[in-house]
């Protein structure tokens, strides 16, 4: 019983520190052997054994090394939470976070409320010529968004790529830019336009936007989004007309 007492105080000592503790006058405890005993520092940093004596005998002090520490867990410095050996010590295993891919970023994307273009049509007030240049715009700006992926923040730079003009009559074209407002004195080409053949018909052009986008995880090196999302816009009425001469002054 007293054997298994100092024990259980041993494994004490070695985790909590000092523990005053009397001296046993006989058995064996703790690594001491060949009928010595344990002095009172037995179970602190050193063991202090003395021989096995009478009460008329002087003590002899036989100095031991220090005990070894507990058994501690082994871990492999190049993978997350594993463990080496046969170790209860060792602590589970830490699942790393999951990788932001292309299709990731592509499907989150998608999931971005972005914003379809309003076409704006010259001539204006709903009413174009037959065989007449009409001009087509719209206005599209590059904006950011900050998403939560997967344990990551990711950073979305989105910009307006191309534009399909649907013209209403089954004919479309795809353009880099916008369009822009009739200025005087600049060319045809440098407008997106289109000519109607049939008169006293009411078409519904439109304008599709294609985004594109590039991004960036915790603040990384910026990469280009493999893909892109297009946002159909809605369609206006046009009625297109049939000119007639006008006399407007006298030769």
């Amino acid at each position: 019983m007293i054997r298994r007492l100092f024990v259980a105080l041993g494994l004490f000592a070695w985790s909590a520190g000092p523990l005053a503790i009397p001296s046993v006058a006989s058995g064996v405890l703790l690594g001491c052997t060949g009928g010595v005993t344990a002095g009172q520092d037995a179970l602190f940093g050193q063991f202090g054994c003395e021989t096995k004596r009478s009460d008329d005998e002087t003590p002899t002090e036989m100095t031991g090394s220090t005990p070894p520490p507990p058994p501690q867990p082994l871990y492999d410095a190049g993978v997350v939470g594993a463990c080496l050996g046969d170790n209860e010590a060792c602590a589970p295993a830490i699942e790393p976070a999951t990788p932001i891919t292309q299709v990731t970023v592509l499907r989150a994307l998608r999931r971005i409320d972005l914003p379809d273009s309003r076409l704006v049509v010259q001539p204006p007030g709903g009413r174009t010529l037959v065989n007449f240049d009409t001009l087509f715009r719209t206005e599209a700006e590059p904006f950011t968004r900050t998403v939560r992926l997967l344990g990551h923040r990711v950073d979305l730079e989105i910009t307006p790529s191309s534009f399909t003009w649907r013209h209403g009559d089954g004919t479309a074209q795809t353009t880099a830019t916008p369009g822009r407002a009739y200025q005087r004195g600049v060319p045809m080409e440098e407008y997106v336009s289109h000519r109607y053949q049939d008169a006293h018909v009411t078409m519904r052009p439109a304008v599709d936007t294609t985004y594109a986008a590039r991004f960036r995880v915790d603040g990384g090196a910026w990469r280009d989004v493999d893909g892109t999302v297009t946002i159909s816009g809605a369609g206006v009425d046009l009625r297109v007309v049939e000119g007639r001469p006008t006399l407007v002054g006298a030769y």
